[in-house]
């Protein structure tokens, strides 16, 4: 332990005889870190999250074909393969909602209409239509309030609630507890009963079908939509011009995700056999065939990934050349150390404890130097209101690079150092 410490004196020693170039090789590291750090944050945005979804959840889709796939080639929602195959038609999904088999289910779609904070002026604002069966399927964790509840008695109308996401709280009641507070609606009145926590860096799985720019909306009954009218925000084929709620309502256009909790075989079964009466082309999908269709990053973002992992491995290089070059540099202050009876392993040890010391503290550096950084890649490229955030995973994955990082830097300078004969040191006395 003593000799540790001996060695950690003499690499402080090292480390401040000459700052400026110490300086250089951490901000070199740092530098790469900091973009290594923003491009895992925004390639982790729209990865599923295990557990955001009731064990016994399924969704009913449509089978893929080539016409959907050929349609969102080349849009945001070209990762998602076959997207719009997530979306039913509604009179299916009312067809559906017939079955006993399921102990919940919802239908759910998200629309634009003019409304906002009682008393103030109106605005364009998502609208997520559905039953409060979502908020269990979805295992929605609540900030303030809690989900609506479905109605007592057959035939009783709907309560006029609503329950806000974060985003949407934000904007309306700067992020207040607004449980109680009033948000009109197409001219309606609703109580807000709840808020949604929006996981930070996170774009919620239940979410991926809403355009980016809409995350931020109010969640209100679905019996609604008929007094409402909406147009939703996506539908397959395109919603033409003139189009209305009630044709599109009984139409066979697909704009509806729909969701039901199935705990037994026997109710899977069963509800199978009603989806094969209704629609052949629909499927059931379990929560984990959607966790797992979700769990890859997007392209663009590997992309980003590798190429900052590209910037990190150049930052490494440097450092690298820079500690062997001031290890030559200091030849004749090693030899010393060897004549007088340093091994090769003190000089090995003590050349490791300086690169690691000198690629943590450059990653601890571009840790802090992230948090603008992701904030200013925001700004730049503001593809959603959720906010990219350094999580706990994200700087446990960035100093684990950092550390491999470290320990290459350093293994060859002091292999170099420790290998060359005390003799050839002395000669340069």
């Amino acid at each position: 332990m003593s000799d540790l410490g001996y060695d950690l004196r003499l690499v402080a020693k090292s480390l401040r005889r000459d700052p400026r170039f110490t300086l250089v090789m951490v901000v070199s590291q740092a530098l790469g870190v900091s973009l290594f750090a923003t491009a895992l944050a925004t390639s982790r945005r729209y990865t599923a999250v295990p557990g955001q979804l009731a064990p016994d959840a399924y969704r009913v889709e449509r089978r893929p074909n080539g016409d959907l796939h050929r349609f969102f080639i080349g849009t945001s929602f070209d990762r998602f393969g076959d997207f719009a195959s997530i979306f039913i038609p509604l009179p299916a999904a009312r067809s559906l909602d017939a079955d006993p088999a399921p102990t919940g289910s919802t239908p759910s779609f998200v629309a634009p209409l003019a409304g906002g904070a009682a008393r103030s002026p109106p605005r364009r604002l998502p609208v997520r239509f559905c039953n409060a069966d979502l908020f269990d399927v979805i295992r929605a964790d609540f900030r303030y309030g809690g989900p609506w509840h479905r109605p007592t008695a057959a035939g009783q109308a709907p309560r006029s609630v609503t329950v806000l996401t974060d985003l949407l709280n934000d904007q309306l009641f700067a992020g207040q507890n607004s449980v109680g507070r009033i948000v009109n609606i197409a001219g309606r009145d609703f109580e807000v009963v709840g808020v949604i926590r929006q996981r930070p860096g996170r774009v919620h799985l239940w979410d991926i079908g809403v355009a980016p720019d809409n995350l931020g909306y109010a969640a209100v009954p679905f019996a609604f939509a008929d007094e409402l009218r909406p147009l939703p925000w996506i539908a397959w084929p395109p919603i033409s011009d003139g189009a209305t709620w009630a044709t599109l309502a009984s139409s066979s256009r697909s704009f509806v995700e729909y969701w039901v909790r199935l705990p037994t075989e026997a109710a899977r079964a069963s509800f199978a056999a009603t989806l094969a009466r209704t629609n052949p082309d629909l499927v059931l999908l379990s929560g984990d065939d959607i966790l797992a269709r979700y769990a890859r990053t997007p392209a663009p973002y590997r992309v980003f990934v590798v190429l900052t992992l590209v910037l990190v491995e150049a930052s490494v290089i440097n450092v690298m050349r820079m500690l062997l070059a001031k290890a030559t540099a200091r030849a004749s202050e090693i030899g010393i150390h060897r004549a007088l009876g340093a091994g090769k392993r003190t000089i090995f040890a003590r050349q490791m404890i300086e690169g690691v010391l000198v690629s943590m503290a450059g990653s601890l550096l571009g840790l802090a130097l992230a948090l603008p950084t992701i904030r200013m890649f925001d700004r730049l490229i503001p593809d959603t209101p959720v906010a990219l955030a350094v999580t706990p995973a994200i700087v446990g994955i960035a100093l684990l690079v950092c550390l491999l990082a470290g320990l290459a830097t350093a293994i060859y300078p002091a292999w170099r150092v420790a290998a060359v004969q005390p003799t050839r040191y002395l000669g340069k006395v």
